[in-house]
């Protein structure tokens, strides 16, 4: 808003010879009158300047929450002149006062150093709001990409790593005391070096050898990959082959748990095939199969060859899996069978000897009646005949290289660094990660619990979990009213999605669990963890996870059960479909996406959008299949099912049609459907509670200094660069190929594009592209 410019009316009093024809009382009376005059238009324009400055940062507040309360009105129209004018021009004067904090200066310090304000932020906002971040920012040598989340993961590990080094105390918890010894164990690089790779042969001794260490001398007489399957489980290591199992709660009855079986998990992903089976990557995979092979006693001639039809038949074993977005959909997925009925349909599997074996670790048995829910139907038709063709040598080979892959890390520098050349290709990172770095994850994976106390101990407190709470609220109730005012469902169907929002559950921060020393160390008893091999000690982990994996299986259900929570020091947040519950941990309430001390409008941005996407997931196009309890079921009327579903395919379809400039490859709008939904309808919610929070207090938030951004603009900005990312051509490729998200610039552009609101702030003119004709809109 531009200031006003105040004159007064009154004429200059001149001292003229009529001045003297007044009586003394005269005079007196007329300069009382005159100085009353002038103080009252002074008053005037002061209370008009602080009108402006109450107004000024919030200008478009209460004109949206009016829209809103009335109806989902088309955006008005704003004046040619106006919406043709550059950036400056558009924001001038936009705030009259500034916020001269400490904190606020470090923020506006942030988004300076990440906003282009040379690019237009109606053509390209994710561009404006992040190019000089992606102009100047340092991708680190052992990472292909860096972002908000990464830059604050780095932070909280390093973090970690301080807390990790202090010697043990005498009278810190056993659970403390175990990690810290896991974590001594990755770091000493001088017995790794001296063990070498003594503990892995013997481990493959055991197994029942590797058939391309001993060349010709391997027959495969007697050979039953069933039994060597076994022998892999009780070594510690994931049953991959020929199916991979899975605890999880039933789909259609949330209240217990249920066996689920997965296709085979292979090394082989969609990013190595994108340039086909002769491509870069596929090859620099080959040539890391036969130089570990090779390290590890293997003559080449032989390596050479055994290798390649390992590769091949793992090639094969990708491909007769169904698609990602196929194994996405849960209804495809969710095909119940008795083990008896897998018996039957693909006999040639020993279905209940494998599936007792798998389970014999936690004491848990089955027989032959067990329900167990199928996810890969094709794959399922296709396994059986692809064993059948395979020689037994190629099925040994690739068997027991899942185990040697899986070794690697914990093995000396000299297959870290063969690691290293291949991860160049696939990943384009350039030098290893720090050991530090590298050992303080897998202490994460390790031990989630243990390493979230100690974390939460130092570095969180409960006020921040409160107001956190607060803001999730806000957006939870304007989510609510997002789904009262779409005028396209019926009122049944949208009882039953206003009770699924009011039942839905959220975790912020961490348990109180985990300041309970008695429980933490309770469960970590069983964990055996002494100083010596690294190897040894992360196979004594995987077991210890193992058979509480699969003792889970028996298990009751808590849907709030604080040992399922994930990390607390990990940078993310989740949405649970079966408990109808999100996450965000407490490492994530930090860094860019959180500070309880600066401008609210920051905080519904950074966090509040994930909050809101995370809320969202409760109704994309997966989660709309499942009720308030979590239990996948159609709650929906036909004809608002096939209203939602043209809805959602234009999101499909807007997205198919993205193109990622660096990569001139398309996103896969099918795959990426359930996560764009969340996007979409996670901004809109955050941004209406960041309103509403404004319309409730009355709060008067100033502007960051240098930053001539109203506090709505300052909303989208903020959002915008939770996103910002700078990342290598290897890592774009690799997530258009396979990851669940759209890539950074379409998670901004896309969902801003489709918002009436982002356009109206930002005055942005129909036609252009952050303003288009045509939005998809579900919520």
């Amino acid at each position: 808003m531009a200031n006003s410019e105040h004159e007064s009316d009154h004429k200059e009093i001149r001292k003229s010879s009529g001045w003297r024809r007044f009586t003394t009382a005269e005079k007196l009376l007329l300069v009382v009158v005159v100085c009353g005059f002038v103080a009252c238009v002074t008053l005037l324009i002061g209370l008009g300047i602080l009108v402006s400055h109450h107004t000024s940062c919030n200008k478009t507040t209460s004109d949206n929450l009016k829209k809103r309360e009335i109806s989902v009105a088309p955006i008005a129209v704003k004046p040619d002149d106006a919406l043709t004018q550059d950036n400056n021009t558009r924001n001038q004067n936009a705030c009259h006062e500034f916020c001269s904090s400490l904190s606020c200066q470090n923020e506006a310090s942030f988004f300076i150093n990440n906003i282009d304000q040379n690019i237009d932020p109606c053509e390209d906002f994710y561009q404006f709001a992040c190019g000089n971040f992606i102009k100047n920012a340092i991708i680190p040598d052992d990472e292909n990409k860096i972002d908000m989340m990464s830059i604050t993961q780095k932070k909280v590990l390093s973090e970690l790593v301080d807390e990790i080094k202090k010697e043990i105390q005498p009278n810190e918890i056993s659970a403390f005391k175990k990690l810290k010894i896991y974590y001594h164990n990755c770091m000493n690089k001088s017995r790794i070096q001296e063990e070498g790779t003594y503990t892995l042969l013997r481990i493959l001794d055991e197994l029942g050898d590797w058939p391309v260490l001993l060349g010709e001398s391997w027959t495969d007489n007697n050979y039953n990959w069933p039994e060597i399957v076994f022998r892999i489980k009780d070594h510690g290591y994931p049953v991959l082959f020929p199916v991979t199992f899975y605890v999880g709660i039933d789909p259609k009855n949330t209240t217990k748990n249920i066996l689920k079986i997965l296709g085979a998990t292979t090394r082989v992903s969609p990013t190595y095939l994108l340039d086909g089976p002769s491509g870069k990557i596929p090859n620099a995979y080959y040539d890391y199969m036969v130089d570990i092979a090779v390290m590890l006693g293997a003559d080449k001639d032989f390596a050479t060859k055994d290798m390649q039809k390992c590769l091949d038949f793992e090639v094969e074993l990708f491909n007769i899996q169904s698609s990602l977005e196929i194994l996405m959909n849960i209804t495809a997925t969710h095909n119940p069978i008795t083990i008896i009925g897998l018996s039957e349909k693909y006999p040639s599997i020993p279905w209940l000897e494998l599936i007792s074996e798998v389970l014999n670790l936690s004491n848990v048995s089955v027989d032959e009646n067990e329900v167990v829910i199928v996810n890969d139907l094709n794959f399922f038709s296709k396994i059986e005949k692809l064993i059948a063709r395979t020689p037994k040598r190629v099925i040994a080979n690739y068997l027991i290289w899942q185990v040697v892959y899986d070794s690697i890390d914990y093995l000396p520098d000299a297959f870290l660094d063969r690691k290293l050349m291949f991860s160049r290709v696939v990943r384009g990172v350039k030098e290893r990660k720090h050991r530090s770095y590298s050992c303080i994850q897998d202490v994460m994976e390790g031990f989630s619990i243990s390493l979230s106390a100690l974390y939460v101990r130092r570095y969180f407190n409960k006020e921040i979990q409160e107001n956190v709470l607060a803001l999730v609220q806000n957006v939870k109730n304007q989510f609510r009213k997002m789904l009262e005012e779409v005028d396209w469902m019926d009122n049944d169907t949208k009882e039953t999605a206003l009770d699924k929002i009011d039942a839905m559950d959220v975790f912020v921060g961490y348990s109180d669990e985990l300041f309970d020393d008695l429980k933490i160390d309770k469960y970590y008893e069983d964990l055996d963890i002494n100083y010596g091999s690294y190897l040894k000690s992360a196979f004594n982990i995987s077991l210890f996870f193992t058979k509480q994996y699969y003792a889970s299986l028996r298990g009751p259900v808590n849907k709030k059960d604080w040992k399922d929570n994930k990390n607390a020091a990990i940078i993310n947040a989740y949405y649970y479909l079966q408990k109808n519950t999100f996450e965000i941990p407490a490492g994530f309430l930090r860094g860019s996406f959180y500070r309880y001390d600066r401008p609210k409008y920051l905080n519904y941005g950074a966090i509040g959008s994930i909050i809101g996407h995370e809320i969202t997931h409760g109704f994309d196009s997966e989660g709309r299949k499942s009720d308030k309890n979590g239990n996948q079921i159609d709650w929906w009327q036909a004809s608002t099912k096939i209203k939602y579903l043209e809805k959602a395919n234009c999101f499909v379809q807007q997205y198919n049609n993205y193109t990622v400039k660096e990569t001139s490859l398309k996103i896969n709008g099918e795959r990426t459907q359930s996560e764009n939904i969340a996007d979409n309808g996670g901004f809109k919610a955050a941004y209406y509670a960041y309103n509403a929070w404004i319309n409730h207090t009355a709060v008067f938030e100033p502007c960051l200094p240098g930053l001539n951004y109203t506090a709505q603009q300052m909303f989208w900005i903020s959002a915008a660069n939770n996103w910002c990312r700078k990342q290598n051509p290897e890592k774009i490729r690799d997530a258009i190929a396979r990851d669940w998200h759209s890539p950074p610039v379409a998670r901004i552009n896309v969902p801003f594009s489709n918002i009436h609101e982002f356009a109206e702030d930002f005055m942005c003119p129909i036609g252009t592209n952050m303003n288009p004709e045509k939005k998809c809109i579900i919520w």
